[in-house]
């Protein structure tokens, strides 16, 4: 899960540094730090925004900086001033990248309508419905993703942020307000004594009406039972973990009597009497780190299992979760894994194409960061595990007729080969034509129009090879086999990696 932190602050009157430093210690210090990737951007222009998140294509997108309520939230100009962003405008453009984009955390005074807004098209939003002290929007960040780092919901992580505030927050402190510095300091005593909502109550969550959470969201509340779906879901997140550990797992499995005894105990302990004990204690475990033998004490309480040493079949489980996300550049496949899972073909393929990109850079840091497409020795250089586990997400969520090597072996049933002379114009023609990017009598194929009538529909109304197109982009945003035989390159470089058959 990719977070990415848009920092503006042209007053230079916010600690912001400090907030962005603690939010990647607590990630850093969780359990499942190995699952999250923090990016952060300082200095935020208007300009930046739409660019970062097309870059990043982040889950979740915190900001960090003032808000001025109707106004809208506070960016930099081009000239380091003040520029204020519409709520119209922060709605629509978090409406562009609704399919990606699941939680926006507004981190600044006076930010609730904003939130009222975007949460018509983001599952999840938070926003400020006051002025809120520096120090407590930085302990609800603390609180927030220490929660999300232990595997905790974003509702959970919630409820763990506005708790962080209560614990963490003491004497006097800026305020994340529009009022500029000089009012703010002859009205401070003022304000201080107007407010009466204590700090942990002014973040405010916000859920859409329409919710469609993804792998990492969950709508149950301490207070609700859990249904069958739900009891699934845990034991297959539940059995994730535990297969972190392989060694706790066999121990676990055979030392299942003491836990047994210990169970029933603890069972008869927390019960309570309208039977909602199976959330309060997951929520308490949460708090306390979830142990390895706490996970699956909690697994056998949910869904006892009358033979340990076999697991419990689960149907329609997700095989591209079963996927290891192995990465040689230090690329988190997250993202790419819980788009493929959700059909959003159009969101995968852009995830594919900015990790490819990323690799590429960090690969050759003389590279020019304006070229936005792969040439023959970036492919040449993509480690093997990157491409054997975009091959894989790809393959898997297709059912074999999209990924890499799927399209090496179009390539090669077109006539092409692993070398790039001679210039073969006429297997590269064909071969755009059988995946599907050209007809017969068109050149070159917009992207856009590579993403016509794609979401949710089954590969099989799309050609064989018809994804990722990421070896097929060139520049102005264009789709087509380029003059270098980037698929010669690719079937070769495949080959090298012992994932297409010698």
């Amino acid at each position: 899960m990719k977070i990415l932190i848009l920092a503006s602050n042209p007053r230079k009157d916010l600690n912001l540094d400090r907030e962005i430093r603690d939010l990647r210690g607590v990630i850093e210090k969780s359990r499942n730090r190995e699952e999250f990737e923090v990016v952060d951007e300082l200095a935020v222009r208007v300009g930046d925004l739409q660019e970062l998140l097309f870059r990043h294509q982040p889950q979740i997108v915190h900001f960090c900086g003032h808000g001025s309520g109707e106004q809208g939230l506070v960016f930099e100009s081009d000239m380091g001033r003040e520029h204020l962003v519409s709520t119209d405008a922060l709605s629509n453009l978090f409406r562009l990248f609704s399919n990606s984009i699941e939680c926006v955390l507004l981190n600044a005074c006076y930010s609730e309508e904003q939130a009222g807004a975007i949460v018509d098209h983001i599952n999840y939003v938070i926003g400020m419905n006051q002025e809120i002290r520096d120090d407590a929007a930085i302990a609800f960040s603390k609180g927030f993703y220490r929660a999300l780092g232990y595997a905790c919901s974003i509702e959970q992580s919630y409820e763990f942020g506005c708790n962080a505030i209560q614990l963490e927050i003491s004497g006097s402190s800026v305020v994340r307000s529009a009022v500029s510095e000089t009012k703010r300091k002859l009205g401070v005593a003022d304000a201080v004594a107007k407010i009466a909502i204590p700090e942990h109550q002014k973040p405010i969550l916000k859920k859409k009406p329409t919710l469609t959470p993804n792998l990492r969201a969950s709508n149950t509340s301490p207070n609700q039972t859990l249904s069958q779906e739900k009891r699934i879901e845990i034991q297959l997140d539940i059995d994730k973990s535990l297969e972190a550990d392989s060694n706790i797992k066999i121990q676990l499995q055979r030392e299942t009597s003491p836990k047994k005894e210990v169970a029933s105990k603890f069972k008869g302990f927390f019960l309570l009497p309208n039977g909602s004990w199976i959330g309060w204690l997951a929520g308490v475990l949460c708090l306390l780190g979830i142990t390895g033998i706490a996970v699956k004490l909690t697994s056998e309480l949910i869904n006892p299992n009358p033979n340990p040493l076999r697991p419990i079949p689960v149907e329609n489980s997700n095989p591209l979760r079963q996927i290891p996300l192995e990465s040689d550049a230090e690329i988190n496949y997250q993202s790419l894994q819980i788009s493929l899972s959700a059909k959003d073909w159009k969101s995968a393929d852009s995830q594919t194409m900015s990790s490819l990109l990323e690799i590429a850079n960090k690969k050759r840091p003389a590279r020019s960061s304006e070229q936005t497409w792969l040439d023959p020795k970036d492919i040449r250089e993509l480690p093997c595990n990157d491409l054997k586990t975009i091959n894989q997400l790809w393959s898997v969520a297709s059912k074999n007729r999209w990924g890499f090597m799927t399209q090496s072996i179009i390539w090669q049933r077109v006539g092409g080969t692993t070398k790039t002379e001679p210039d073969n114009s006429g297997v590269r023609k064909n071969f755009s034509i059988a995946v599907g990017w050209h007809k017969a009598d068109v050149g070159k194929f917009d992207l856009e129009a590579l993403y016509v009538n794609l979401n949710n529909q089954p590969p099989e109304k799309h050609s064989e090879g018809y994804l990722p197109s990421a070896i097929g982009q060139y520049k102005d945003r264009q789709i087509w086999v380029g003059q270098f035989n980037e698929f010669a390159v690719l079937t070769a470089r495949l080959k090298q990696c012992k994932i297409f058959p010698q």
